[in-house]
């Protein structure tokens, strides 16, 4: 049997876990046995999706990430290496070729590939210098072995052509560059039968007649959940049937209550809780829109395919990674993100939509192209290709 080793550099739970796992499974598919490392040893098949809110008792890894000043985190991101090296070197017996997760100040697949005379692919989600939550200290270090694993690489997959554009003015090789973007489980969204949408919506509070737009995600200050609060209310703020109904977890839960009563949608908003994994699919289907409220240049939003595999028009914003993936006629429901303004008209706009019908479309377009299993077929066709 074909093997391929795949390093992450992450926890492999919350939404990195659903990629993880999904292109693992497809590997897996196109006949590779698939090993693990990462710093957890997990296998992230059991923990995707997975609440990063519940209540646990932190490691002190996690402590130390948490609390750590960063020059000192990135210092440890540094450090890591050894372990990754250590573990893929004991993994490599008859391993065809290394898959990584690009990770800042990480070489361990270059290092142990060149040893072994194997080639490496990485996967790429964000690069050196963008902007992102927790602020970069060591950056130029980071951007020369950036460069350095870059080039080294035989295949480089970006979820998103704006990564792919960064990454060519590195100087990769165009050939050499992929766009893979995130997807959905083609098992779980397309592979199995779901209850009557009755039952499902009665069991998430919605009733005959109403329109349920709503969220898959966590509470978390970048998805500017409170704009999107603000804009619901200037669109149907007393219009009972319309429902806001945001499904997740985390820090901000009580401040969209209190901005909820604030703005007199209280009645209209439904928080249903965090949603396990394996029910996502059963709870997209209870609802009417989808909505992404914020995405920056470079990701790959997972609920977007999450959205569009459960058959849903989609209200998101103008963004690259977002329009290179929607058809055509959704293009009337993406706005400006710096504008709440265009949210307002933008949820107008899909109100007054046949969500039947572009949501057919979406779900189509979905099975056809984004799935994780298509995306590890492309994957594995390039390494095998000589």
């Amino acid at each position: 049997m074909k093997k391929v080793i795949y390093h992450f550099r992450t926890r492999g739970t919350g939404p990195e876990g659903v990629h993880i796992a999904g292109i693992a499974e497809g590997f897996e598919e196109a006949g590779y046995e698939v090993s693990f490392v990462s710093p957890t040893g997990r296998d992230p098949r059991q923990f995707r999706g997975s609440n990063p809110f519940k209540q646990s008792r932190e490691s002190l890894l996690q402590r130390l990430s948490r609390y750590a000043p960063q020059v000192v985190f990135e210092c440890g991101e540094i450090a890591y290496n050894r372990s990754a090296i250590q573990q893929m070197q004991a993994a490599m017996q008859d391993c065809d070729w290394i898959y990584e997760r690009y990770a800042f100040f990480c070489h361990a697949a270059q290092s142990v590939a060149e040893r072994f005379k194997k080639p490496y692919a990485l996967e790429v989600n964000e690069l050196a210098g963008d902007e992102r939550v927790r602020k970069q200290v060591l950056t130029k270090r980071c951007r020369e072995n950036e460069r350095r694993i870059l080039l080294g690489a035989k295949a480089v997959f970006p979820v998103s052509q704006y990564l792919a554009d960064r990454i060519a003015e590195i100087g990769v090789a165009p050939e050499r560059i992929h766009v893979v973007p995130n997807g959905v489980d083609a098992q779980q969204f397309f592979g199995r039968e779901l209850e009557p949408r009755e039952h499902l919506r009665a069991r998430y509070g919605l009733q005959a007649g109403d329109r349920a737009y709503g969220f898959v995600g966590w509470f978390v200050p970048w998805h500017e959940l409170d704009r999107l609060l603000s804009a619901f209310a200037q669109s149907f703020a007393g219009q009972l049937d319309r429902k806001l109904v945001l499904a997740g977890d985390g820090p901000l839960r009580e401040a969209l209550l209190e901005q909820a009563q604030a703005l007199g949608i209280q009645q209209q908003l439904l928080l249903p809780g965090a949603i396990d994994y394996a029910d996502i699919p059963a709870f997209l289907s209870a609802l009417d829109v989808g909505i992404v409220p914020a995405v920056n240049a470079f990701r790959s939003p997972i609920k977007l395919f999450e959205y569009m595999g459960a058959g849903l028009p989609i209200v998101a914003s103008r963004v690259e990674a977002v329009q290179s993936v929607l058809p055509d006629m959704q293009s009337a429901f993406l706005f400006d993100q710096t504008e709440i303004a265009d949210l307002v008209r933008a949820l107008q706009a899909v109100d007054a939509c046949d969500a039947e019908v572009v949501g057919r479309e979406n779900r189509a377009l979905c099975q056809q192209q984004y799935t994780y299993q298509k995306h590890a077929q492309t994957i594995c066709q390039v390494m095998e290709a000589r």
